[in-house]
């Protein structure tokens, strides 16, 4: 399996307005989506299994990496594709002993190259960047450039993502980023019809799917 420059997927509640996250993600993992990454904050480690599962198996069928966000032991558990890691989470090292020398590992790094960069010298295989706008997600998340994305890009090896506020509105600004990875979240989660607003999403994001990078 590859992971190919295009959109990235995030889990979100507003998804649950459609149904569960497996029948709506069953009509998202299109062509163009890069990866799913299935983020959930609550305490409900039964329910957090089982929808990480029926994820997994999705993304397996449609052939786009699963990623856990910040649970390493859950990535482990459901045999996820790789893990997501914040900065206060455990080290690059750690989560490749865990899960294995294939397992894909991204680091959010908000809006500091000098993390970037000390995250590929630690072993991770993509970075990212955000909040690129202001995010309804995290509203107080720390902001970076295009600018400065771009900038960026130049000086790292590894595929680069950028997240916060990116929707159909702005996909064109998010782009000049020169971001192998878009994360699009809240447009598509809270739209009347997610799967049009991915389709559209798509026809617009002009990012090269040439560029992959080995799991």
């Amino acid at each position: 399996m590859q992971l190919k420059a295009g959109i990235y997927l995030i889990t979100d509640p507003g998804y649950k307005k459609h149904g569960t996250l497996r029948t709506c993600f069953a009509e998202l993992l299109q062509p163009g989506v890069s990866a799913l990454q299935y983020r959930d904050q609550s305490n409900n480690r039964r329910q957090r299994w089982w929808e990480a599962v029926a994820l997994r198996d999705l993304c397996y069928q449609a052939g786009v990496p699963f990623i856990v966000n910040n649970d390493l032991d859950l990535a482990q558990a459901v045999d996820a594709d790789g893990v997501h890691l914040g900065q206060q989470d455990v080290a690059i090292p750690v989560a490749r002993k865990k899960l294995g020398r294939r397992a894909l590992i991204g680091v959010s790094c908000h809006n500091s190259l000098r993390w970037a960069q000390q995250a590929e010298l630690q072993g991770a295989d993509y970075v990212s960047f955000g909040a690129l706008f202001r995010s309804p997600t995290k509203p107080r998340a720390t902001r970076v450039t295009i600018a400065q994305v771009a900038r960026y890009r130049r000086q790292l090896n590894k595929p680069v993502l950028v997240i916060g506020g990116i929707g159909l509105a702005n996909l064109q600004q998010a782009i000049r980023s020169h971001a192998d990875l878009i994360a699009i979240i809240s447009d598509i989660a809270q739209a009347k019809n997610p799967r049009t607003q991915l389709m559209r999403c798509l026809r617009n994001e002009k990012v090269s799917i040439s560029s992959t990078v080995p799991l």
